[in-house]
């Protein structure tokens, strides 16, 4: 969904943007569902154990799962925003930039879950530096649209206050994964 919104923003698709709404009532019964699963596991330690899943892991991932499950909300807010302002054209270096954050708060989530499930510290590490460099970019994407004349100033506002959600997100499943090791 994060990167479905993105597109929408980018490309002022308002079919793209409408069908995130449907998806969020997936998206949410897929996290009922394990949180059920990880409920089943806590009170059935045996089955816990064959599985080689700690209590402390069902917790984790809970947490986890429940940050990502906000993420997709927080796509949906979005995607609301956009279909709200219906149309605008956003300045070929703006979409570029933007693009870069989009693939590094990408790059940044798949590293995070490789590193939940793998433990190594490496790929942690790899995780924070690609957190560091979609920062980075972030700022430089800031400047640009509060130069933009064209562009209603909610939609920046929410465009950017989604990118930092997403961020603080990010930060902690890192701080999670942090004290998993």
């Amino acid at each position: 969904m994060f990167k479905e919104v993105f597109e929408s923003f980018l490309n002022n698709d308002l079919q793209l943007a409408k069908s995130l709404l449907e998806k969020d009532e997936e998206i949410d019964r897929l996290y009922f569902l394990l949180v059920r699963l990880l409920r089943s596991l806590i009170l059935n330690p045996r089955l816990s154990e064959k599985l080689n899943i700690s209590l402390i892991d069902c917790l984790d991932y809970r947490l986890i799962a429940s940050l990502i499950e906000n993420i997709a909300d927080r796509s949906v807010e979005l995607a609301n925003y956009i279909v709200e302002a219906n149309s605008y054209k956003l300045q070929p270096k703006i979409v570029e930039q933007a693009k870069k954050v989009k693939e590094n708060i990408q790059a940044t989530y798949e590293e995070i879950i490789k590193a939940i499930f793998s433990k190594d510290p490496k790929i942690l590490s790899e995780a924070m530096d690609k957190r560091r460099e979609a920062e980075e970019n972030i700022k430089r994407l800031e400047e640009d649209l509060g130069k933009e004349k064209n562009l209603d100033s909610r939609l920046t506002y929410n465009f950017l206050s989604f990118i930092h959600r997403v961020m603080d997100h990010l930060k902690d499943m890192i701080d999670l994964v942090t004290t998993i090791r």
